[in-house]
């Protein structure tokens, strides 16, 4: 199956997803250079310089893409690839409540960690799709 015919038969749920995505990956890739210059908590450590880059670049970027093609391509792969990256994220984020919360405002930190929640609901509801 081709892309073209692909797009008829995705559920409307991975159609939003796929936008979401690709808009994620966007905002990222502008946000590199950021996250390079300053900080990112990664679960118990504060990452600088490259490393802060590898691990936007891994998990914003590539992660979210990946699953754009699986669900384009209907690549039997695609639910692993997003329940990895979600889950890296959601359990960033329960780390970053009690590691930098007096840091960062909390809600800064809960209400990524709740959309997570939500696309990887998505994901698990649709799962049938990538079979």
């Amino acid at each position: 199956m081709n892309i073209k015919e692909n797009m008829k038969i995705i559920p409307l749920s991975l159609k939003i997803l796929v936008v979401l995505f690709a808009f994620w990956g966007i905002w990222a890739m502008f946000a590199l250079p950021i996250r390079y210059e300053q900080w990112l908590p990664f679960f118990w450590f504060t990452l600088y310089g490259i490393y802060a880059a590898i691990i936007v670049f891994a998990l914003d970027i590539v992660g979210p893409l990946l699953f754009i093609l699986s669900i384009l391509k209907k690549y039997t792969w695609g639910p692993l690839i997003a329940y990895s990256f979600i889950s890296i994220f959601i359990l960033n984020s329960i780390v970053a409540i009690f590691t930098v919360w007096n840091e960062l405002w909390v809600m800064s930190i809960l209400i990524p960690a709740i959309v997570y929640t939500v696309f990887g609901a998505i994901v698990y509801k649709n799962k049938k799709y990538f079979k």
